[in-house]
């Protein structure tokens, strides 16, 4: 009598600190408050820091761009492996391509924590707050026809007609 042994699939899940689901949602709503649109451009030096100590937390082969990592905390309001897969893998799975590993998955996931919890306690510990948003100017009191004017003046003109024209304009409403 032949005893086989069933065959078992072991799976492994990480660690409970990699397995563990955080909410995003404050560091999330901090970062849109302070109006960063571009990466590149308009991080803060101490956002910049954090995000490339966390992006070194993804090793290997298994590399994550700081910009692609810093829009993935804007997009997630709670980081676990299983958000961050569906998110990574979104438009692969669009296209038919292979989705990204489960251990691909929770080393980002492990980047984002660190990212997360650094931007939430540096903004516990010194209070950065956003930069004020600029003020809404009052629409200039112009007609149709004098804004025309302006325009092929500024287009066409020397630029000693354009200032002319716009003092006489400000002379007849008050503006000065």
């Amino acid at each position: 009598m032949d005893f086989i042994m069933p065959s078992i699939k072991v799976t492994h899940s990480g660690t409970e600190a990699n397995s563990t689901a955080i909410s995003n949602r404050e560091v999330r709503q901090y970062l849109i408050s302070l109006g960063i649109l571009d990466y590149d451009n308009d991080t803060p030096g101490w956002i910049d820091d954090i995000i490339s100590g966390a992006t070194s937390q993804v090793g290997g082969s298994a590399r994550i761009g700081r910009s692609r990592l810093f829009h993935m905390l804007l997009a997630l309001d709670e980081i676990s492996t299983a958000t961050v897969a569906q998110l990574l893998n979104r438009k692969r799975l669009a296209l038919g391509d292979k989705p990204y590993g489960d251990r691909h998955c929770r080393k980002v996931a492990a980047a984002l924590r660190c990212a997360s919890g650094g931007i939430s306690h540096h903004k516990g510990k010194y209070h950065v707050e956003p930069e004020p948003k600029i003020k809404e100017c009052q629409p200039l009191p112009y007609t149709e026809q004098e804004m025309r004017e302006l325009k092929r003046l500024s287009l066409q003109g020397p630029f000693s007609s354009v200032a002319a024209y716009e003092a006489e304009l400000k002379a007849k409403y008050n503006l000065l």
